[in-house]
């Protein structure tokens, strides 16, 4: 039996270039984390996600991506729904976990 990595924490930068999907009735557990310290100059970096109708993400943490089209379900680990808010402010989703994702598109 092979034995694959789990990630939990996906880190990312303005030099990374990520397209996450869930699909397929698939569960994640984990947070997207933006830390710019190794970014040098920077550049025009994203981290994307998309979920399925048929997946679920289980944010265990305050999680920043660049866009989020989630059809599927977003909850923490304790079953409670998590706030998605624009990072202009706008209020996406308002929850009841005490985590927070911070997008800079959204789509339900």
């Amino acid at each position: 039996m092979a034995i694959r990595p789990v990630f939990t924490e996906i880190i990312w930068d303005s030099i990374s270039q990520l397209d996450v999907s869930l699909e397929n009735k698939s569960t994640w557990t984990g947070s997207f984390v933006q830390d710019e310290s190794n970014a040098g100059n920077g550049g025009d970096g994203y981290a994307n996600l998309t979920i399925d109708s048929s997946s679920t993400w289980i944010v265990d943490g305050d999680s920043t991506l660049s866009s989020l089209t989630c059809k599927g379900t977003i909850t923490d680990e304790d079953g409670y729904t998590v706030t998605v808010k624009g990072s202009d402010g706008t209020t996406y989703v308002e929850g009841t976990s005490d985590y927070t994702i911070t997008v800079s598109s959204y789509e339900a």
